[in-house]
C-alpha cells in the first residue's frame, strides 16, 4: 500500500521521507563515532546503515506506521545533513530523536528539526512528545529546552528526559 510521503518545511530545513539512494547520507552520521558517542549502540558499519535505511523505507510504506524518521535536507542546497523523527510509544506518546552531522552542530539546525518533528507528531495525534539523552550530552538537552520541553523523571541517572504536552 502506497502512502503519501510526509514532509515539513522549516526556515532552513526540509524534513522529508528518506529515499532509497541515500545510504551515503545516512551513513555519514550513523558511521561517525563523534555523532554516536552518547548512544548505547555506537557507530555503525556501511552495511548496518544500508539495513537501517531499508527498515526506514519499509516503515514509510507500512499501513499502521509506528516509526517516523526523516532526512533533514538543507533547503538552500538539497544536502542531507541529518535525521530526525519519532516512534510511537504504547500510550501514543511520540518519542523523538535527532542527529546532525558535526559540521552543522551549534547553528540551530537541531532545534529547527526537533520543532518540525514535534509539530508533525502533534498533528498526527500525539498528546505528548518525549525525548531523552545521555546526561553528558548537553547540546541535545539544550535542544529539548529550546523546544519548550520540561524535565521529567528518568529511569536512570545517566539519562535526561524531557516532555512537552500538546496543550502546553
Amino acid at each position: 500500500m502506497m502512502t503519501k510521503p510526509l514532509q515539513r518545511e522549516g526556515q532552513r530545513l526540509l524534513l522529508r521521507e528518506w529515499r532509497s539512494d541515500e545510504v551515503d547520507a545516512l551513513h555519514r552520521w550513523l558511521g561517525d563515532p563523534k555523532v554516536t558517542r552518547f548512544l548505547s549502540w555506537g557507530s555503525r558499519s556501511r552495511s548496518d546503515s544500508r539495513e537501517h535505511l531499508a527498515l526506514i523505507l519499509a516503515e514509510q510504506q507500512a499501513a499502521h506506521r509506528t516509526k517516523y524518521f526523516f532526512a533533514l535536507e538543507l533547503k538552500a542546497t538539497g544536502q542531507v545533513i541529518g535525521d530526525c523523527g519519532f516512534t510511537w510509544s504504547e500510550r501514543k506518546v511520540a518519542e523523538i530523536g535527532y542527529f546532525l552531522e558535526p559540521d552543522f552542530w551549534g547553528q540551530g539546525y537541531g532545534t529547527e528539526a526537533a520543532r518540525l518533528v514535534i509539530g508533525l507528531a502533534f498533528d498526527l495525534g500525539a498528546p505528548s512528545v518525549r525525548a531523552c539523552c545521555d546526561a553528558r550530552n548537553g547540546a541535545s538537552e539544550g535542544v529539548m529546552r529550546r523546544c519548550g520541553m520540561t524535565p521529567i523523571e528518568s529511569d536512570t541517572p545517566t539519562r535526561r528526559c524531557y516532555a512537552l504536552d500538546r496543550d502546553s
